[in-house]
């Protein structure tokens, strides 16, 4: 039988602060590098481009459980803790080989949307801004 090479969802852990979240339906994130042109006098092209800045970014969705809720578990700022609020952490892994798909440091939540319907399930999206994403980096 051969081994399995592709990460599906199936195999998915999501973690906040090092506590599995298992009620998480999607997540998704992105890393950018901001590129500065190097433009000079005399050129139409730019030289060169320089790397100016880094961020990351990721979103994830929720299924909301009776009895719980984003705020109280810290995942999302009160009010009054908006200025004042830590950061948190955000890792994905592989359930099977324990590999880290995804492991962001230094997040905040920014934007929390939800949804619920007459036939659906209510479910939160959450977006999340971090300082750097650590996957296949040493700590």
């Amino acid at each position: 039988m051969a081994n399995n090479v592709t990460f599906v969802g199936a195999r998915c852990i999501f973690y906040i602060n090092n506590t599995i979240i298992g009620w998480s339906r999607e997540a998704s994130g992105s890393q950018n590098i901001a590129l500065q042109p190097v433009d000079v006098l005399g050129r139409l092209d730019p030289l060169e481009y320089q790397a100016t800045g880094y961020t990351v970014q990721f979103r994830a969705r929720f299924f909301r459980i009776l009895g719980k809720n984003l705020k109280q578990l810290g995942i999302f700022p009160k009010f009054n803790d908006i200025l004042t609020g830590g950061e948190i952490s955000a890792r994905i892994e592989d359930k099977y080989t324990g590999e880290v798909i995804m492991n962001i440091i230094r997040v905040r939540a920014r934007d929390n949307n939800w949804t619920v319907d007459s036939r659906g399930l209510y479910s939160q999206e959450i977006s999340f801004t971090g300082i750097r994403d650590l996957e296949g980096e040493m700590q």
